[in-house]
């Protein structure tokens, strides 16, 4: 009942993104939760694309009207779930001055909240784990748990790495909740790709923001709620099913291709042998004419007797 009367006194703005999927609301919305580890000092590249929560959009128990969209992320790991949130807000954001865990839960400071079925685990009777973010005077992340079925409150800060960053009227907050701080049920559920979870996301204002915001902080927080929708904070009324998606597989490195190796050179051919002298051609005997023939003898005997003559 704490819950449901604390809720009641507050504005609250809830979001939901991406493509109907079956469930017992009408409003019921899958989001598919890419893998990753992004930084929790602050929103930056690693965090992807932002979800975008823009006014009457579909929330808990019907339409809500939040009069200011804000960007929200959501990522995980084997080591938890990690969420991002950045709203721009007409006023100064309001923060808490830390003197006591229920001064996050109070109404003296501007808030996110988000709560979990974990694991989809507990019965639409049963209440959600609430977890509530906001920055401390100081300029610290401040994160309590409260378990509205077994009644604690607790600060889960130390277990939560995080970070808020206020400029103005514009709040940002980064962190990990580990799923051993969100996994409180027996049985415990198994972290794995295809895992999915009911939440709830959504803003709490204070001050002078939920004054210009909702005009005032009696405000009720659904408009038009169909009579046969839950009319209390109970698992099965969480409009967002999260569903964990699978890490993506490596791409692997391309294989080079092989060089065929160099052809060896070729050797040489070896220089050809050279080719055998023609043998002298035989003289044949004189033939032919006689007139030619004997006039050659008397060349050959007058040759002769001149080299005679010479020896002697």
């Amino acid at each position: 009942m704490k819950k449901i009367r604390f809720i009641t006194a507050l504005a609250l703005a809830f979001v939901l993104v991406g493509g109907l999927a079956a469930g017992a609301l009408p409003n019921k919305f899958t989001f598919d939760v890419p893998y990753g580890e992004p930084a929790t000092t602050g929103i930056g590249a690693d965090w992807g694309a932002p979800a975008k929560a823009a006014a009457d959009m579909l929330g808990w128990g019907g339409a809500v009207d939040n009069g200011i969209p804000f960007d929200y992320y959501l990522m995980w790991s084997e080591k938890g779930i990690f969420v991002a949130t950045d709203i721009t807000m007409p006023n100064p954001v309001a923060k808490n001055d830390g003197s006591a865990l229920d001064a996050s839960h109070g109404g003296n400071c501007d808030r996110f909240q988000i709560a979990f079925n974990p694991g989809n685990g507990r019965d639409v009777e049963a209440g959600s784990l609430w977890f509530t973010y906001s920055v401390l005077e100081d300029g610290k992340f401040h994160i309590v748990r409260e378990d509205a079925e077994n009644p604690s409150n607790e600060s889960v800060t130390a277990q939560c790495p995080g970070t808020a960053i206020v400029n103005g009227g514009r709040f940002q907050a980064a962190f990990m909740i580990p799923w051993d701080v969100i996994n409180v049920d027996s049985p415990k559920f198994t972290v794995q790709a295809g895992l999915k979870m009911d939440i709830h996301l959504g803003i709490c204002f204070a001050g002078d923001n939920a004054a210009e915001v909702t005009g005032g902080a009696e405000k009720i927080e659904a408009a038009n709620v169909p009579e046969d929708l839950p009319h209390t904070w109970v698992v099965g009324a969480m409009p967002i099913t999260l569903n964990l998606v699978a890490k993506p597989e490596p791409v692997p490195e391309p294989v080079p291709e092989e060089t065929a190796p160099a052809p060896a050179p070729e050797e040489a051919a070896p220089a050809p042998a050279p080719a055998p002298a023609p043998a002298p051609t035989p003289v044949a005997p004189p033939t032919g004419d006689p007139l030619a023939v004997a006039l050659m003898l008397l060349a050959l005997s007058g040759s002769a007797a001149f080299l005679g003559k010479k020896r002697k």
